[in-house]
């Protein structure tokens, strides 16, 4: 897996994204110009130690908003994750789906007695479904959609970084 150099999202600069995107707050502030992590206020010192990546920043360098294009790699990282969490969560209720009525099929008893193999079954889905999907989906899913999305993010910046 390729290393992680993109220095984005800190949790302040994407609590700050989501309050533009939802019409909470304008895309207005002091933002680091390397990572764009938001200053709530800036020191009268020359230059200010950025908290998240960790360069040093002259008063005159700050920028006072988040450009497009990185609101746009956070809506596509956030997209990418989904699209792997959904995706897991019901292939793990297409396996419960898929189980149970081979359990019910397979064992004559829950076949026979309809009423009793109806009830078994919809015990099983409820619970089977819960556990495969949150198994799938917020595990297995979770994991592998941060890693693909984190990698799609860090080509991203690799080009901001050379056009900026």
């Amino acid at each position: 897996m390729q290393e992680n150099t993109c220095p984005l999202f800190s949790k302040e600069l994407e609590k700050h994204m989501v309050e533009v995107s939802n019409g909470q707050r304008p895309n207005i502030g002091n933002f680091c110009t390397y990572c764009f992590h938001p200053f709530q206020q800036i020191n009268e010192l020359n230059e200010i130690n950025c908290e998240h990546c960790n360069t040093t920043i002259h008063d005159s360098d700050f920028i006072n908003m988040v450009p497009e294009p990185i609101f746009k790699m956070l809506k596509e990282t956030r997209k990418i994750e989904r699209h792997y969490v959904i995706s897991f969560a019901f292939f793990g209720i297409f396996l419960s789906l898929l189980s149970g009525f081979l359990m019910v099929l397979n064992i004559s008893f829950l076949y026979k007695n309809e009423i009793f193999g109806t009830i078994i079954l919809f015990t099983y889905l409820l619970i089977s479904g819960r556990l495969l999907a949150n198994y799938f989906g917020g595990f297995l899913g979770d994991q592998m959609g941060y890693n693909k999305a984190r990698q799609k993010l860090n080509e991203r910046w690799q080009e901001w970084t050379k056009i900026n």
